[in-house]
């Protein structure tokens, strides 16, 4: 079962970058959070922290992972790219969007590197799905459903085969996207909510406060 702790949502200010990222909790045999988001959800984080068995970070973008540090100094295990850790190491000084407080606090992150296909329970694995970032990864539940991340960050990019955004490497994002495209029913995207055979479902609206 798939739990949404908050829909992506797809929307650009005039000024700066909203990232605001789908955030997701998958229950099976283990509770597996999938990416913490922005510090926008810390509080919904912490009302679930106790439910989490492990967490999967697709990237390390900072609407992405920013509540990592939620989990410093515990057992949960943190599944990461071997190929994202050395991305962020080594990283790029105009890839902005990049987590950099992540540096402090990873030494005290129960971090276990993905190096490839990875299966967390029998119907739930980690897939590479770069592009996006070198070391982007994704969930694949009873392989008909993927939460994509950033691997396919909208409904709008979605239907366009050649839109790229922001990523790293055109051609990876590109090819990536086809084949989560041909591949899955169901998508749960990074910045927007769930597309099932090719139509997006209730998305979010913004209220006042």
């Amino acid at each position: 079962m798939i739990e949404i702790i908050s829909k992506g949502f797809p929307f650009k200010p005039e000024r700066g970058c909203f990232g605001y990222a789908s955030c997701l909790l998958i229950r099976d045999k283990v509770n597996i959070l999938f990416d913490t988001g922005g510090y926008n959800l810390r509080s919904e984080i912490i009302k679930i922290i106790n439910q989490i068995d492990c967490v999967v970070v697709s990237h390390l973008h900072f609407d992405h992972c920013s509540n990592l540090d939620l989990f410093a100094n515990s057992n949960v295990p943190i599944y990461i790219s071997d190929n994202e850790l050395e991305y962020f190491n080594n990283h790029q000084k105009d890839d902005i969007d990049l987590f950099k407080y992540f540096n402090l606090i990873k030494n005290d992150l129960n971090i276990k590197k993905i190096y490839g296909t990875t299966f967390i329970t029998e119907n739930v694995k980690i897939i590479y799905t770069v592009g996006h970032t070198p070391g982007h990864i994704s969930l694949v539940i009873n392989n008909d459903t993927i939460l994509a991340g950033d691997s396919l960050k909208t409904y709008n990019d979605y239907k366009d085969a050649n839109n790229y955004g922001n990523a790293v490497s055109k051609n990876d994002y590109l090819t990536t996207k086809r084949k989560i495209k041909m591949n899955y029913r169901t998508i749960y995207p990074g910045h927007d909510s769930v597309i099932i055979n090719g139509i997006v479902m209730d998305r979010m609206k913004l209220k006042e406060f």
